[in-house]
């Protein structure tokens, strides 16, 4: 890359916002209810990245706790890691402590323990698919957000009318609900059209990612390529391999996104 493209891809990006596009529902509500939220609980000489490693133990004790089948402690915990998910940035620009490392912290757990979270409320609360992994669709979503923002500069995970915060407030809401039912009612959906609605999610969730990666990435064909590759590794490599492949893919795209990279 010559030195001219790399200046002006770096201009693109300091331009644009770290944040992924918002929706009404966060700017008119979530938004000025966490930034009170954060004035409220966080004092000013608590550094922000402390609030992030915080929502990341917030949320593995959440996975710990779906696998325990402690539905409600498990939802507790996933609603306060993805307060202080939001609360986090709001507190770093209120006390002047925003910084490339935040950045780069806030996504990496996010797109670790965030990820495992929600593919286990995907599999085991909303689905109930026994014998069915969504956790390599979850995986390529993230990867394909932060491809996006190598391009563009900004993550593209949401639209004006559906965004991840909705998304978030829907998994506690299914935890929550997933908490009331008794151990015998573990399958939410119709018992007589369980296995054709699991085998069809199958081929209708893929297809659905295919789609948000042609939006989002169909004009990048490089990064196109890197997508279709993890998707190749994700159907050939063994059970793990995946997940490393994941990690070292993401791992390197939030160092570039966040400018620790040339």
């Amino acid at each position: 890359m010559s030195d001219k493209t790399r200046a002006a891809k770096q201009a693109k990006q300091a331009a644009a916002s770290w944040t992924a596009p918002t929706s009404v529902l966060y700017d008119r509500v979530l938004s000025p209810m966490y930034d009170e939220v954060a004035r409220v609980i966080w004092p000013t000489w608590l550094h922000p990245n402390y609030i992030t490693l915080l929502g990341g133990v917030f949320c593995t004790l959440a996975v710990l706790a779906m696998q325990r089948d402690a539905w409600g402690w498990a939802c507790v915990l996933f609603t306060c890691y993805h307060a202080c998910d939001n609360t986090d940035g709001k507190h770093a620009r209120r006390t002047g402590k925003s910084s490339k490392f935040g950045h780069v912290l806030d996504h990496a757990v996010d797109a670790t323990a965030g990820v495992t979270a929600i593919t286990l409320i995907f599999e085991q609360v909303l689905f109930g698919c026994v014998g069915h992994s969504y956790m390599h669709i979850t995986m390529a979503v993230f990867l394909t957000c932060h491809l996006a923002e190598f391009n563009s500069g900004k993550p593209m995970l949401g639209f004006r009318w559906l965004s991840v915060d909705e998304v978030n407030l829907f998994s506690s809401a299914a935890l929550a609900w997933r908490g009331l039912r008794t151990s015998g009612q573990a399958t939410p959906l119709p018992e007589g059209n369980h296995a054709a609605v699991c085998d069809a999610g199958d081929y209708i969730l893929p297809a659905l990612l295919l789609i948000y990666a042609l939006v989002s990435l169909g004009r990048y064909p490089k990064s196109m390529l890197i997508f279709a590759a993890f998707g190749v590794g994700c159907v050939t490599l063994p059970s793990y391999w995946p997940i490393a492949l994941y990690c070292t893919l993401m791992g390197g795209l939030l160092l570039k996104n966040a400018g620790y990279l040339a």
